[in-house]
């Protein structure tokens, strides 16, 4: 199975999926409280260490950045793009962008899944990438705007597995 996507479309998921979430107006209320009371938006940031499970065995390191928008209380989709390094973040491996649907199973904890693709930085190839994780919100204040978010992750990319272990700062608005 060819897994190689052309550098053209590299963007146009996150893209369309971000149009999406702009346009959400009908259906993004369908189902919620009307209360307003939850936030729309999350944007959170860290680093992550990455083990290959799959064939040899390696440690590589992340730093990721994540956009969230809240559909209604259950449902959010978004975009979180990783920056990927061989060893400690000095030497940059590549990048990968995945589009994600995530449902809240707590008001703390949720869990997502999405595809993308990981762009390798020496080969210059485009790689199908999906993606399963979970996070759990830890609020650091009152109004449940900034928060630590402990998780992790599954890829599954161009038939290796890998597993992160991410802990990231988020803010809500």
């Amino acid at each position: 199975m060819d897994t190689h996507i052309p550098k053209k479309n590299l963007f146009a998921i996150p893209v369309l999926l971000l149009a999406l979430a702009a346009s959400h107006g009908t259906w993004a209320h369908a189902g919620d409280d009307d209360s307003g009371s939850y936030y729309r938006h999350t944007v959170s940031t860290g680093p992550s260490a990455v083990f290959r499970i799959s064939g040899e065995s390696e440690r590589s390191s992340a730093m990721g950045v994540d956009y969230m928008h809240r559909l209604n209380p259950k449902w959010e989709v978004g975009v979180q793009v990783d920056f990927n390094f061989l060893k400690g973040y000095d030497d940059f491996e590549g990048f990968s962008v995945v589009p994600v649907v995530a449902y809240s199973v707590t008001d703390r904890f949720n869990v997502f899944m999405g595809a993308g693709v990981e762009h390798g930085e020496e080969s210059g190839e485009n790689e199908f990438l999906a993606r399963l994780g979970g996070e759990y919100a830890i609020f650091l204040n009152k109004k449940q705007q900034l928060m630590v978010l402990p998780g992790g992750f599954i890829d599954f990319v161009g038939g290796d597995s890998f597993v992160s272990i991410v802990l990231a700062v988020g803010y809500t608005f």
